[in-house]
């Protein structure tokens, strides 16, 4: 739920999950002076409704090229941040306090290296394939942002390898040299 407007609008919605078009959760949202107020059903198959009602606390800030921005904050009692957006899993919460991680948190280094050399590849006008041909400086990008990101995604590529690869890569090595 993402706070985007000045004045936020009633709301009411319901949700329906699996073949049986059951409803499984509702949400209701009411304005107050300086909050929201979330009313919140929710129920897994087969139990009853469980019901929760509590105010998330908006905060409105400047932006620097005027108008104002909402935060809210969460109702979490040991967290209270300031976020944009709140999570629903029984109750709306910050990331933190639902222990969500990003995509890239959960990739092993490999992974995320290899995301990276593709990114750079993509961002030169290639392929994002590392098997394919480096591609060249794209016109009106500097010399030397090219060579720094040629470099950058030369590292990335050769992070991109999993452990196993580098010990039958090694293994391989020392089997070539003893012959």
């Amino acid at each position: 739920m993402a706070a985007s407007k000045r004045f936020l609008s009633p709301y009411r919605a319901e949700l329906f999950l699996g073949p049986d078009e059951e409803s499984r959760a509702s949400i209701s949202i009411r304005r107050d002076v300086g909050s929201v107020v979330l009313l919140y059903g929710h129920r897994g198959r087969g139990e009853e409704w469980r019901r929760e009602e509590y105010p998330v606390f908006v905060e409105w800030t400047p932006c620097n090229y005027g108008g104002l921005r909402p935060w809210f904050h969460c109702p979490v009692r040991t967290c209270d941040r300031r976020v944009a957006v709140l999570y629903g899993s029984g109750m709306f919460a910050c990331r933190q306090c639902h222990q969500l991680a990003y995509e890239s948190q959960r990739e092993t280094s490999h992974s995320r290296a290899l995301s990276r050399a593709q990114a750079i590849r993509e961002k030169l006008g290639g392929s994002p394939c590392i098997d394919d041909d480096f591609p060249p400086k794209p016109k009106g990008m500097h010399w030397r942002t090219y060579r720094r990101l040629a470099l950058e995604g030369e590292r990335a590529a050769a992070r991109s390898l999993p452990p196993w690869m580098w010990r039958l890569i090694s293994t391989m090595g020392a089997s070539c040299n003893a012959t």
